[in-house]
């Protein structure tokens, strides 16, 4: 055995390191033969990347998004909300926001998710996790989108979850009817938005987006990373401390 292990180290052992050096010189010497140890050996496989250890799995390939199954879900929420509240809306990775104001106090949701995945059972899967929530607090409503895209929020519900799932394309397009006099804050993927009929204070963030506004009163934030955004003023003085 020990003339099989010398044959091993003296063929594998060719890079010059210290290690290689150290336990070269141990089988040099006669006396020093039996302190040669299974350590070592690990050392000197792991240091000259012996395709013992260096094996490799083969990288998959690159899902083919043709190739994959689709399923929408359409969900729907209503709530009241009086004068001057407040609607907080924080949008899926992608997907489009449709925001309309109207004549009635109260705030009617209709959204649209689109999950994708190689099986019906993936998709199943990702309909636990993928979605929104809706909150109905004092005079302010909150929708919030939620998935495999928050890694906080999936630590929290499906630490076990897939990871080959992770990564799978999905979408919500949220269509929105809000009272006219109405706060809105919107926090955006990729995808269009469009808004009218709103006179209250507006707050837009959108990652990418071709945006279209039109307004008539209120004050306005709106910044977005990459995409067009388009204003529109229906009336001839605005009403309102500024955009």
């Amino acid at each position: 055995m020990l003339l099989s292990l010398r044959n091993f180290i003296f063929e594998t052992c060719t890079d010059g390191s210290a290690v290689c050096s150290a336990i070269l010189m141990r089988f040099k010497t006669s006396r020093h033969i039996k302190s040669i140890t299974l350590i070592h050996v690990f050392l000197l496989l792991l240091l000259t990347g012996s395709p013992v250890l260096a094996q490799k799995k083969p990288p998959q390939a690159p899902l083919d998004p043709s190739q994959l199954r689709t399923r929408t879900v359409i969900r729907r929420e209503a709530a009241t909300l009086g004068y001057g509240g407040t609607v907080t809306l924080v949008g899926a990775p992608a997907g489009t926001i449709s925001i309309e104001g109207w004549a009635r106090s109260e705030v009617e949701l209709t959204a649209e998710i689109e999950l994708r995945g190689v099986t019906e059972e993936d998709i199943d899967r990702l309909a636990l996790v993928n979605g929104f929530v809706f909150k109905q607090g004092s005079n302010h409503i909150r929708i919030l989108s939620v998935g495999t895209h928050d890694k906080t929020y999936m630590r929290r519900i499906a630490k076990a979850f897939p990871k080959n799932l992770l990564g799978l394309p999905w979408k919500i397009d949220y269509r929105l009817r809000v009272p006219e006099m109405v706060d809105l804050e919107i926090t955006a993927g990729r995808g269009p938005i469009t808004l009218k009929g709103v006179e209250g204070s507006l707050a837009l963030t959108a990652t990418e987006s071709d945006a279209q506004l039109t307004l008539s009163a209120g004050v306005v934030n709106a910044t977005i990373g990459s995409g067009k955004l388009q204003v529109k003023i229906t009336m001839r003085s605005w009403r309102g401390s500024g955009a």
